[in-house]
């Protein structure tokens, strides 16, 4: 299941609205059945079930109805001010970066992420996406659904690694395609 549903599924609840989560997957093919191919047998499908802009389908928040937008932030002190405005104003936040450096991940400053990268169904370097909804003292209280189904607390020094992502382990700056993260 795609990581952003769960944070769609909790802002439709927010609103006082009825939701099925496992219905999201339906509207990108991605309960399509599974099957197995004998590659020397069958030509290749070039349409991905994970890419629905490839098969011209809506993206989910055209469906869902709900506004999502982008925000560039230059550093750490406008992000935070850009989160606390949110959490004010009843808006989900949602940021990306690596689960190298959360302290409740399996992947945190763990030497087989690095080794096996990247570890992840797309077989190319993605980010990990997580929610804040609170800011305490020099802590960010986050809310990450998959695969970590963790509520609670993270060190803003942890999350800032986090949100500095792949490209900043030494390790994997030279990974093809880290650079775009």
């Amino acid at each position: 299941m795609h990581c952003l549903y769960p944070f769609i599924h909790e802002r439709i609840k927010a609103k006082g609205c009825e939701n099925s989560l496992n219905l999201y997957p339906n509207l990108e093919l991605l309960s399509v059945p599974s099957y197995v191919v004998d590659e020397k047998k069958s030509m290749p499908i070039n349409a991905k079930a994970w890419n629905s802009s490839e098969l011209n389908y809506k993206r989910m928040d055209e469906y869902l109805g709900i506004k999502m937008t982008t925000k560039e932030i230059k550093d750490i002190k406008e992000g935070l001010e850009v989160f606390k405005e949110d959490i004010k104003n009843k808006n989900i936040s949602i940021v990306s970066g690596t689960s190298y450096f959360l302290n409740y991940s399996n992947n945190y400053k763990n030497k087989k992420y690095i080794r096996n990268y990247p570890n992840n169904v797309f077989e190319r370097p993605v980010n990990h996406w997580l929610s804040i909804y609170g800011i305490e003292n020099n802590n960010l209280l986050v809310y990450d659904p998959i695969p970590n189904d963790y509520i609670g607390e993270i060190s803003k020094e942890d999350f800032i690694l986090f949100w500095e992502g792949d490209r900043k382990i030494s390790e994997l700056s030279s990974f093809p395609g880290v650079e775009r993260l």
